[in-house]
């Protein structure tokens, strides 16, 4: 686990984004983050609790990547262990998706969506293939796209794709298809070309029609719909009493082991970490020292920021999903044991500590935003 978390903070990168040929340029909407103004206390104070079933046939590994849900089901993708599975809403496991060289197997699944309108999975296969499947398991169809890609969503018609620096030759980071025509999106600076990062979310979508989307460690949050050729930055984070990574001016490329040292030294705002929104809200992380939980109104224009998201739980590395008005992610038993140990455990979950084990699968929490 410790060692995955190392790989991952060397992956992740400092990207900023050049924008003068694929964005709009009315100014976006400033939301300042003072994490001076930090509050000791948590973000949110509902939530639900599912633990998943364990048994050999569905062992998920300590890290999951995302959370999809559709109906009374959810899909479990990790990139370790090339694994993608399927539970209801209760826990109870339902399916194993194919893995293999078949016709209808997948190879190496990176990356899911949900399709809401088809109630079909859109799965990014071996960065380059998207292939669509039923939630039962069964393929529907397939698009090859030209270059690699990390993150994969889905807007109506579209599949929007994310490159995470895979792709050394192209200039951009954004490509948004419907297999026949592409338009790429935010332009790469080459002294980043080198970097690769891996981020828990990219895409999020706001209704039918619109998707917000943003890099990692830029603070600009962009909006597109279908009908439009170019991004609309809608949101900059500002940082009044801190030093944003994205803000750096440097002459020669940055490597790895560089990005390594910035991490570790903790002095930067490491842009934007996840990013979900529900009606009025805006929920993203940002992180420095730690990581911070922040709610945007976006109707009265205030923000909320807090140091721990729910009580008498363990704050989780990363949200990977949203159900409705629900963030959602995983705590291992062993978190929850660990956590337990030193802080009071919320009431409602304590119950299940009777008969977890540390190598049980995960729970999933699923966090209510208002």
């Amino acid at each position: 686990m410790n060692t995955f978390k190392t790989i991952f903070a060397v992956l992740s990168s400092v990207c900023l984004l050049s924008c003068q040929e694929t964005i709009h340029n009315d100014a976006p909407e400033n939301i300042e983050v003072d994490v001076t103004k930090t509050q000791d206390e948590a973000l949110f104070s509902k939530y639900e609790y599912i633990p998943l079933e364990t048994s050999e046939n569905c062992l998920l590994p300590a890290m999951l990547h995302k959370i999809v849900s559709c109906h009374d089901t959810l899909v479990i993708h990790s990139i370790i262990q090339n694994t993608l599975l399927s539970f209801k809403n209760d826990g109870s496991f339902i399916r194993r998706f194919p893995i293999g060289n078949g016709p209808d197997e997948l190879i190496y699944p990176v990356d899911i969506a949900l399709d809401p309108e088809n109630n079909t999975l859109q799965i990014l296969d071996s960065y380059q293939f998207i292939k669509e499947f039923s939630l039962d398991g069964t393929r529907i169809c397939e698009i090859k796209v030209e270059d690699p890609y990390m993150r994969v969503g889905k807007l109506k018609n579209e599949v929007l794709l994310f490159d995470a620096n895979l792709g050394k030759k192209n200039d951009y980071y954004f490509e948004f298809t419907d297999g026949q025509n592409n338009l790429k999106l935010i332009n790469k600076k080459k002294y980043f070309n080198d970097i690769v990062y891996i981020p828990y979310s990219t895409f999020s979508t706001v209704d039918d029609n619109t998707v917000f989307f943003y890099h990692q460690f830029e603070n600009v949050v962009y909006s597109w719909t279908p009908k439009d050729t170019i991004a609309t930055p809608v949101y900059q984070l500002t940082f009044p009493h801190e030093k944003s990574i994205a803000d750096l001016s440097l002459e020669s490329p940055l490597q790895a082991r560089d990005y390594q040292k910035l991490y570790d030294a903790k002095e930067y705002i490491f842009g934007i970490k996840s990013l979900y929104v529900t009606n009025n809200l805006l929920f993203f992380t940002v992180e420095t020292d730690q990581l911070y939980y922040c709610l945007y109104d976006r109707d009265t224009k205030k923000i909320r920021i807090c140091n721990q998201l729910l009580e008498g739980l363990p704050n989780p590395d990363g949200i990977i999903g949203i159900e409705g008005n629900y963030l959602l992610y995983a705590l291992t038993p062993e978190q929850i044991i660990t956590y337990s140990q030193e802080n009071p455990l919320s009431e409602k979950i304590s119950s299940q500590m009777k008969g977890m084990k540390e190598d049980d699968n995960p729970v999933i929490i699923k966090c209510k935003m208002n």
